[in-house]
Order: structure tokens, then C-alpha cells, then sequence
């Protein structure tokens, strides 16, 4: 039997609906001993200063050697390392940024596409 969280419930067919953990996670930046406790499902971001040591903002993520948004929910416990612009994962996870953000701007731009 599943533990109950802070909210949740069962169906009416015993099946689990949705559970929200009262446990908190921990992320480790990578490199460091501190474990940082944050609540379940809070922004990788959190868990970073606002700049790296070099003093470059942080653009995305390695959580658990996968890159991730600054924005992406912890739901499990995490080595967390920023990456900018200056590494290499940082500055694929900026450009396909920058190319959605383009893309979002030329079909808002030209409703009908171009031929």
C-alpha cells in the first residue's frame, strides 16, 4: 500500500490518483558535500547560486548526468551541476533555445509560412 502524502486520495477503484510527497529531496552540487533540501517538484535553479564562480549566469542544467531546464521539477535526489554558456552541454541547451524562441517569432510573424 502506497504511503499518503500531504494531498491525495484513492479512487472509488482503489487505484492511486495523484500523490504530492511530504518528503523533501536533496540536491548535491556536483563537486561539493552539502546536501541542499528543497521541497519535492521545486526548480533545479534552486538549488544553484546565481552565477558561476567565473560570474557567467547559468543557462540549464546537468541533474543526474542529464541536461535539464533551470526551471525542471526535482522529484527524486540529485547531483545537480550548473552549466553556462562556456560549456558545451550549456551552449547546445541555449541554442535550442534560441532556435525555438526563432521559430515561435517567424510563425507569429508570417501566420501563412513561407514559399
Amino acid at each position: 500500500m502506497a504511503a499518503r502524502g500531504a494531498r491525495g486520495g484513492r479512487s472509488r477503484r482503489g487505484g492511486t490518483l495523484w500523490y504530492d510527497c511530504a518528503m523533501p529531496v536533496f540536491a548535491t552540487i556536483e563537486g561539493g558535500k552539502d546536501r541542499i533540501p528543497l521541497d519535492t517538484f521545486s526548480p533545479v535553479g534552486k538549488a544553484l547560486p546565481a552565477r558561476s564562480p567565473e560570474g557567467l549566469p547559468y543557462v540549464a542544467a546537468l541533474a543526474n548526468r542529464d541536461v535539464v531546464s533551470l526551471a525542471a521539477p526535482l522529484a527524486v535526489n540529485a547531483t545537480v551541476r550548473g552549466l553556462t554558456a562556456a560549456d558545451e552541454e550549456g551552449w547546445r541547451a541555449m541554442r535550442r533555445s534560441y532556435c525555438l524562441l526563432l521559430a515561435a517569432a517567424a510563425r507569429k510573424a508570417l501566420p501563412g509560412g513561407v514559399r
